[in-house]
């Protein structure tokens, strides 16, 4: 059962982790996107949709950044519960062998 229990905690963290990474990668190319439109529109006045589109850009952004926190805190959780249960599997591997920690 705790062998099950840490195979599917150890799964939940890849896929926490793969998605981290995932975030991280889409919030590094919007802010290079947002990088180019400025560059290519300095001194220059924006025209309403360019604002828009940045504006929205901006807010996707915030979202994913959040997003990755969130994802963040629950990957260090989950290293935590599983360094605990691992704790707890070799504990009960050694009072089964009967050999001291």
């Amino acid at each position: 059962m705790q062998l099950e229990q840490i195979n599917a905690l150890l799964f939940e963290k890849v896929n926490l982790q793969s998605e981290g990474l995932d975030q991280r990668d889409r919030m590094l190319q919007r802010e290079r996107d947002i990088g180019d439109l400025r560059a290519s529109l300095s001194g220059k006045d924006i025209p309403e949709d360019i604002k828009a589109r940045l504006l929205k850009m901006h807010e996707d952004n915030v979202h994913l950044q959040e997003q990755f926190k969130t994802a963040q805190e629950k990957l260090i959780k989950a290293r935590a519960f599983i360094k605990q249960q691992d704790k707890l599997f070799k504990e009960e591997q050694a009072k089964k062998d009967g050999l001291p920690l």
